[in-house]
């Protein structure tokens, strides 16, 4: 059974424009790799998988156009793709009353989505703070208690309309 943990966060200005940057790359993600994908799937009938979209993935952070997903969270971009993946093998499961996966807007791509490495502590609570994966001490609300036995799977990081940044924690 999966729990969750919402806890408001208060990010400094560096802060709020990195996280904001992670929300631009992963809509452009996920429509790149919608765009690809429906393509590769018209014009030859290819389903593109999971591990060729990543490796794509990671040769288009190191062209020229797209040094800008350098910058972003990789596990948030990766995560992307997954979802991507999923929302796929919903369409195409036919026991469902499914819809094709849609474009992502920049105005209703307010979060993303990271997943806790086994082998680093890329998430983790620090007294009243926050770790992601390159940002270090985001604050937490005064009033958040953390639980003592909290094993992170996911954090997913949010906005909502009125600039408020959250983050909510995923365990099982």
């Amino acid at each position: 059974m999966q729990k969750f943990y919402k806890f408001r966060i208060y990010p400094d200005e560096e802060q709020k424009e990195y996280i904001n940057h992670n929300f631009h790359c992963v809509c452009f993600v996920y429509n790149y790799f919608l765009e690809l994908k429906t393509k590769m799937y018209n014009q030859s009938g290819v389903r593109l998988g999971i591990k060729e979209c990543n490796s794509k993935l990671t040769a288009l952070k190191h062209t020229e156009p797209y040094k800008f997903l350098e910058e972003a969270d990789s596990t948030a971009l990766q995560q992307t793709v997954f979802d991507l993946y999923d929302d796929f093998e919903v369409f195409f499961n036919k026991k469902t009353k499914n819809y094709y996966p849609k474009f992502k807007k920049k105005i209703d791509v307010n979060s993303f989505r990271i997943e806790k490495k086994e082998t680093a502590d890329n998430i983790y609570f620090s007294g009243k703070y926050v770790k992601i994966p390159k940002i270090e001490k985001i604050q937490l609300g005064e009033d958040e208690e953390i639980p003592e036995d909290l094993e992170i799977h996911f954090a997913t990081v949010s906005k909502t309309p009125n600039d408020e940044y959250y983050i909510t924690i995923t365990w099982f």
